[in-house]
């Protein structure tokens, strides 16, 4: 990943810029004309998506944790929600319902979010590929974010309203991948893209106000979420808790309090949390989930009489 981060110290200086050298390697110098050409790696942390600001206010080695963190939480998440796509659809004639529709959108979603998140959140070396992915990083967290609403409407209209037998699949499908394109086309064009992607990572800028089209939206979806994990809760007792949290987008609320430095603890949680989403999924709705692990279990009890 490229891009280099100005600074006030450890800096070489370049024309009337100055860069960080930091986490950079000389990648070409051309001695008549004097060019530096430097790759840098500066492991922006997943925290930077409800707290732009914390990457530039925590300390260095909080920073590089959090980058290490960050790297390795998502890419186990990968894993668990390959491994949750890959059971729902091997045993989806078993699995079939509104929810487990919705459970692989969001599964899906959110891979193509860490994976994007991983390879292009860094990439601001070259302005018009980082505006790019902040546009879709922007767009897909935000489906991602529907999604999780679109879990708790489900979840709300089968405890709350047993008697409600609407199929209310396709209608939440659209809203939760169109809202989230209305919602970035206003913020692209009322923008002229300017605060999608900026030297530090390729993300909505807090400066231009543009991060709240996407930290707005996302607040208030987590704020429904709790509300129905609340009413939920009282109608079937806390062990709901375990498989709601991580399909609501609860744990996100970290992000909110990971707002500088000297909020550190919550960058560690808010990172630790919400970079491992996706083993929680597959934990709670594949090994912790009764039905699925019976239908694992009369699988592997056919296969082995066959």
């Amino acid at each position: 990943m490229s891009g280099m981060l100005p600074t006030t110290s450890n800096d070489i200086d370049s024309g009337n810029s100055r860069w960080s050298t930091e986490g950079c390697e000389l990648e070409h110098f051309d001695s008549e004309t004097g060019t530096v050409s430097c790759k840098c790696n500066h492991l922006t942390n997943f925290a930077v998506l409800m707290s732009p600001t914390s990457t530039t206010e925590t300390e260095t080695v909080h920073h590089r944790s959090l980058g290490v963190l960050s790297i390795v939480g998502c890419s186990i998440s990968i894993l668990g929600l390959v491994l949750t796509i890959a059971i729902y659809v091997y045993f989806w004639r078993t699995v079939h319902s509104t929810r487990s529709v919705l459970l692989l959108n969001l599964c899906t979603v959110l891979v193509v979010a860490y994976v994007l998140f991983l390879a292009g959140v860094d990439y601001t070396s070259q302005p018009a590929v980082c505006t790019s992915i902040a546009v879709l990083l922007h767009y897909i967290f935000l489906a991602a974010f529907f999604l999780m609403l679109s879990e708790g409407c489900i979840i709300a209209q089968k405890v709350l309203r047993p008697l409600d037998k609407r199929n209310i699949l396709q209608a939440l499908l659209g809203i939760s991948y169109g809202l989230p394109l209305v919602v970035v086309i206003i913020s692209a064009a009322s923008s002229k893209l300017k605060g999608y992607g900026n030297d530090k990572f390729c993300w909505l800028s807090i400066d231009s106000g543009l991060f709240w089209a996407f930290a707005g939206p996302a607040l208030t979806i987590i704020f429904t979420n709790t509300i129905i994990t609340v009413a939920v809760i009282k109608r079937t007792g806390l062990r709901s808790v375990c498989v709601l949290l991580p399909v609501f987008g609860i744990t996100w609320l970290f992000g909110v309090f990971a707002v500088n430095k000297d909020t550190v603890v919550f960058q560690y949680l808010f990172v630790i949390f919400n970079s491992l989403q996706g083993v929680l999924i597959f934990v709670v709705q594949c090994i912790l989930d009764r039905k699925k692990s019976s239908a694992v279990t009369k699988s592997n009890a056919t296969e082995s009489t066959a």
